[in-house]
């Protein structure tokens, strides 16, 4: 994840995706996803990147006090998995 230029990893505490979270709310961040492949024994490679736009809608501190009462931030860079209980804050997402 990243917001203007700070790379976001996986939060540290609950402090740290709280931070996260109060940096996301209302705004909009890239995701960068890096994909390499190696097959052998050819030794024949492929690589290549794709960035997403995540716009998340505006969140109250209760919303991030809810959100950070379950175990689903701790291990995701940027506090949140889309796919899980924070897709509910994602209004759109540009490729």
């Amino acid at each position: 994840m990243v917001l203007d230029g700070q790379i976001l990893g996986k939060p540290r505490s609950t402090d740290d995706a709280r931070r996260m979270l109060e940096l996301f709310s209302g705004r909009t961040h890239s995701v960068i996803t890096g994909v390499s492949l190696v097959r052998l024994p050819e030794i024949e490679r492929r690589q290549f990147v794709e960035t997403t736009l995540v716009h998340f809608a505006p969140l109250s501190r209760d919303e991030i006090s809810r959100y950070l009462a379950t175990e689903e931030p701790y291990d995701k860079a940027g506090a949140y998995a889309i796919q899980g209980r924070a897709g509910r804050y994602i209004p759109r997402i540009d490729t």
